[in-house]
């Protein structure tokens, strides 16, 4: 629908610019009958007001023209700015359903055609399992934002334990992504937040995925901190990684659909720019609210999410 409107709307405006100035001409000029020997002409002619006006005109439609012709150009390089973008989103989409393919193909082909010892054939069923895995998770990944975007995500809201929710989520991406058990620090408090619990994890799973993701591989420093939120009867989930950052003004488009940050193709991070527009679409989803900030590039990042909740200890009743 937005295509539609961009493509549709220039135009439109410059045709009713036209249109308005070719009546403001035809109102500068009276029609007048001459008579001519045994006849009657009807001839037009400007009127004695009419040149000072025609002049205004004249200016008017020159100026519309070039409003015209800038309106086109900006419309031109906005369409070429969205089939770059959709390039590009094609492009990391291929290469990232491309390497597990081609891993999977070298790990099938390598056991077919001779005879390994009984450690590396684990070796091989174990990649074989991470690539299926990876798949899966991009292919949930793309049907979850078509359900956003439809409008046909629906939540189930419980009291769900954010503490112990990290705690096996963690587990998970320590074994999966190799990790060691200090690269991510997890919260000493307990806290019961209003949500989804199967949304929450999605949610909690980008964030610290792309915690770990875009920190330096010798230095994965990711620390998750369960607070009061700044609103009362929330409770806010802050992640603190000591990554690539960005800089100042992208703390709205990271959020966006398909948005990576710098070049699709000579970035090393994999990923195709669903994980946070997923994140922000199901908290908002929750009743909730996610906001990014960064000192700068290279200098880390702090996501904060902030849903209903009480922390451990508090009242339940004063829960908003």
């Amino acid at each position: 629908m937005r295509a539609w409107r961009q493509s549709i709307v220039p135009p439109i405006v410059f045709g009713v610019l036209l249109i308005l100035i070719v009546i403001l001409l035809g109102a500068t000029w009276n029609l007048a009958l001459l008579q001519v020997p045994g006849t009657w002409q009807r001839v037009f002619e400007p009127g004695s007001w009419g040149r000072p006006l025609m002049l205004v005109a004249g200016t008017l439609l020159f100026l519309a023209v070039i409003a015209g012709l800038v309106l086109y150009v900006v419309f031109l390089a906005q369409q070429i700015r969205a089939n770059q973008l959709q390039q590009n989103v094609m492009d990391a989409v291929t290469h990232e359903f491309r390497s597990p393919l081609t891993s999977l193909r070298l790990a099938l082909d390598t056991l077919r055609r001779k005879e390994v010892p009984a450690d590396e054939a684990r070796m091989f069923l174990g990649m074989m399992a991470d690539d299926c895995d990876r798949l899966q998770d991009l292919v949930e990944r793309v049907l979850e934002a078509g359900r956003l975007e439809a409008g046909s995500r629906s939540y189930r809201l419980e009291d769900v334990p954010m503490r112990q929710l990290l705690a096996d989520l963690t587990g998970r991406l320590r074994l999966r992504l190799r990790l060691a058990d200090s690269c991510i620090r997890l919260p000493d408090r307990e806290a019961w937040v209003r949500a989804d619990a199967d949304a929450l994890d999605l949610v909690c799973t980008n964030l610290l995925e792309n915690a770990v993701k875009y920190s330096p591989e010798d230095r994965i420093e990711v620390v998750v901190t369960l607070r009061a939120g700044r609103v009362p009867g929330q409770v806010a989930l802050v992640v603190v990684d000591q990554g690539i950052g960005w800089a100042p003004g992208n703390e709205r488009r990271i959020f966006r659909r398909f948005v990576r940050l710098g070049d699709e193709m000579t970035r090393r991070r994999k990923g195709i720019g669903l994980g946070l527009y997923l994140a922000r679409s199901m908290v908002m989803g929750m009743g909730g609210s996610i906001e990014a900030t960064s000192p700068g590039v290279g200098r880390g990042a702090v996501f904060t999410v902030s849903l209903p909740g009480r922390m451990d200890g508090e009242d339940p009743d004063r829960r908003g």
